[in-house]
């Protein structure tokens, strides 16, 4: 997974020092040799739904229409039904007004989080406006920031504790990832 991050054109975002705990790689993806998106994951237990778990989610739009701006569109789009879906499930609930913004057919651009309010988070030390959806301990929100979509999903951890820095040292990463997975074994072995 580390080689993924290295290889990517564009670092990941992750939780600034306010967040003591242990520090994973959540995942990656993309498309041939190109890496479009980069997730780094927070938490102690990443299988116990009672736990603090916070994911950071860094995305490039992909190159689907010559277009930048329908690009981002398209991507915010899908990466909003995404978030909905995460919503739902881990929450039960799904507004009515959530659901029609982000599951409409209809012509593009369109809003797909008309029902999701504002937020500001900084990121590298300059607040942004997230657009962001919340129900009891649990929320996701996401934002446009410098040509790239970042999303966040958080569970058991407070909005105004959050705070989002570029990550160039990928070793707590890589050691916490470690640990993960040998407490996942662990768990498993039982």
């Amino acid at each position: 997974m580390r080689g993924s991050f290295e290889k990517a054109a564009f670092p990941g975002y992750g939780l600034d020092d306010r967040w003591q705990g242990t520090r994973w790689f959540g995942g990656s993806g993309g498309s041939g040799d190109e890496i479009d998106r980069l997730e780094l994951a927070h938490g102690e237990n990443p299988w116990d739904e009672e736990h603090t778990q916070i994911r950071v989610e860094k995305i490039r739009p992909r190159r689907v229409l010559d277009n930048d701006t329908q690009n981002i569109a398209v991507e915010i789009d899908l990466f909003t039904r995404q978030q909905v879906n995460k919503f739902w499930m881990s929450t039960g609930t799904l507004p009515d007004e959530v659901r029609r913004a982000a599951f409409e057919p209809g012509q593009m651009p369109r809003e797909p989080t008309a029902a999701w309010a504002d937020a500001r988070i900084p990121i590298d030390g300059a607040a942004e406006t997230f657009r962001i959806l919340a129900c009891d301990d649990y929320w996701v929100a996401q934002a446009h920031h410098d040509g790239m979509l970042v999303g966040i999903e958080a569970r058991a951890w407070p909005l105004d504790h959050t705070g989002l820095v570029t990550i160039d040292d990928l070793s707590p990463y890589h050691l916490g990832s470690q640990l993960i997975a040998a407490r996942g074994w662990s768990r498993f072995a039982q």
